[in-house]
C-alpha cells in the first residue's frame, strides 16, 4: 500500500506542479483572449493560483488516504477551521489587498490546516518519519519546477510584445512539451512508466520508452 501511494503522491504531485507553471504563465492571455479583453488582473494572482493548485492536489492525496482507512479523528475539525479562517480574514481584507488578499489568505489557510494535518496524519502512518513525505517525496517536484520556471520566465519574456493568441497557443504549447519531456525524463517513477508503457498502443510503445529514458 505505502509503494503504491508513494508513487500516487509522487505522480500527481509533479503533475499539479506542471499544471501549476502552465497556468501561471497562459492563464493571462487566455483569459484575455476569452473576455475579449474585458478582465484582466496582475500576473501575481495567477502565480498564487497554480501555488494554491500544488497545496490542495497534495493535501488531497494525503487526507483522501487518512479517509480511506477511516482514521479521521481530529481531520474533521482542521477543515472547520481552515473555512472559518478562510472566510473571516478574506472578508478583512477584500476590502484592502482585494483578490490578491483574498488568494493568499486562502493558501495560506489550506497550508496551515489541512495539508500540514494531512501530512502529520500520514507521517504518523509512517512511524512518525516526516522526511519521506516532506523531502524525499518531494524530489521530483523540485526538478520538474526547476526546469519549468526558467523556461516560463524565458518563454514570457519573449512573447511579452507578441498578441494574445500568440502568447497563449506558443508559448502553452511550448512550455506543455518541455513539462511532458520533463515528467516522463526526470519525475514520474519509472515503474508507473514502466506500467503505462505496456498499455499503450504497440507502435507507441517503443517510442515513449526512449523518450523516457
Amino acid at each position: 500500500l505505502w509503494s503504491r501511494y508513494r508513487t500516487l503522491f509522487v505522480t500527481v504531485s509533479v503533475l499539479a506542479g506542471a499544471a501549476a507553471v502552465l497556468l501561471a504563465a497562459c492563464n493571462g492571455p487566455f483569459i484575455s483572449l476569452w473576455t475579449q479583453g474585458r478582465f484582466a488582473w496582475p500576473a501575481r494572482n495567477d502565480v498564487l493560483l497554480g501555488l494554491w493548485l500544488v497545496v490542495l492536489t497534495e493535501q488531497c492525496c494525503h487526507n483522501s488516504l487518512i479517509i480511506c482507512l477511516k482514521q479521521i479523528g481530529w481531520l474533521k475539525y482542521a477543515y472547520i477551521l481552515e473555512g472559518l479562517l478562510f472566510a473571516g480574514v478574506s472578508l478583512a481584507l477584500l476590502p484592502v489587498a482585494g483578490m490578491t488578499g483574498m488568494l493568499v489568505c486562502s493558501v495560506l489557510a489550506t497550508f496551515l490546516f489541512t495539508w500540514l494535518a494531512g501530512t502529520w496524519r500520514v507521517a504518523a502512518l509512517l512511524g512518525g518519519r516526516l522526511r519521506p513525505l516532506l523531502w524525499e517525496m518531494h524530489l521530483p517536484l523540485w526538478r520538474v519546477l526547476g526546469l519549468l520556471v526558467p523556461c516560463a520566465l524565458a518563454v514570457t519574456w519573449a512573447l511579452r510584445n507578441a498578441p494574445d493568441w500568440l502568447r497563449f497557443g506558443l508559448g502553452g504549447g511550448t512550455l506543455g512539451l518541455v513539462a511532458a519531456w520533463a515528467l516522463a525524463r526526470f519525475a514520474l517513477p519509472r515503474a508507473l512508466i514502466a506500467e503505462l508503457i505496456t498499455k499503450l498502443p504497440a507502435p507507441l510503445q517503443r517510442p515513449v520508452l526512449l523518450a523516457s529514458r
